[in-house]
């Protein structure tokens, strides 16, 4: 799984700064539901960005099934936010998280008797 996690500079919130250019300026990106917590491209209809927030920061975890997919969904989110907010933010960072293979619900016991 890729995590894009965006850093305002201090005082500013770019999770807001988002949410508006996306609502009212954007138009390849698009919300996908309505609690705006889901951002996807126009030209992916299978993967999407999922939005969260901590104090203001942006934290994206890109959910794609494809490799060229998840790819092609950071460039763009990366590229919009370079193009919309260079200089209201103090960085971008990229985060690789394996997915590891245990605790996938929970294993059934074999039978007594």
């Amino acid at each position: 799984m890729l995590t894009v996690v965006i850093i305002p500079e201090a005082g500013l919130d770019a999770s807001r700064l988002l949410r508006d250019k996306v609502t009212h300026e954007a138009r390849t990106l698009y919300w996908k539901d309505r609690r705006k917590t889901r951002l996807a491209h126009k030209e992916i209809g299978s993967g999407y960005i999922e939005i969260g927030e901590a104090k203001g920061t942006v934290v994206a975890e890109i959910r794609a099934d494809g490799k060229d997919d998840i790819f092609f969904l950071a460039e763009k989110l990366i590229g919009a936010c370079v193009r919309w907010f260079q200089s209201e933010l103090s960085g971008i960072t990229i985060q690789f998280r394996r997915q590891t293979g245990g605790g996938e619900g929970r294993r059934e016991r074999k039978g007594r008797g």
